[in-house]
């Protein structure tokens, strides 16, 4: 069995970072709680992705300030440029928190 590294992590430099895949290991964890006081995630569309979203948020709830995004169903923010990754912020941000969770 292979093991996660740190390094499975792709940081970019506007503050994000991407989990190449859909796990989180202990050290990715511990590198995203150290590094940002606000994490927000936004994985796949997918069904894969959005239960993803709901395990990696329950592993990260208690340790930082975190926002769950989930996009339309077959998007992949891999793909979504930067002022369309902007509109998903903006649109989940104007949302009252009840809608959010």
């Amino acid at each position: 069995m292979c093991k996660r590294s740190p390094r499975d992590m792709f940081f970019k430099e506007n503050g994000m970072a991407a989990l190449m895949g859909v796990q989180l290991a202990e050290a990715q964890k511990e590198l995203l709680v150290r590094g940002f006081s606000r994490v927000v995630l936004l994985l796949d569309g997918d069904e894969a992705g959005q239960a993803a979203t709901v395990r990696i948020a329950s592993a990260l709830r208690e340790a930082c300030t975190l926002d769950e995004l989930y996009p339309e169903p077959g998007c992949q923010p891999d793909q979504l440029s930067r002022d369309q990754i902007r509109q998903i912020l903006t649109i989940q941000e104007g949302r009252p928190q009840s809608e959010t969770n």
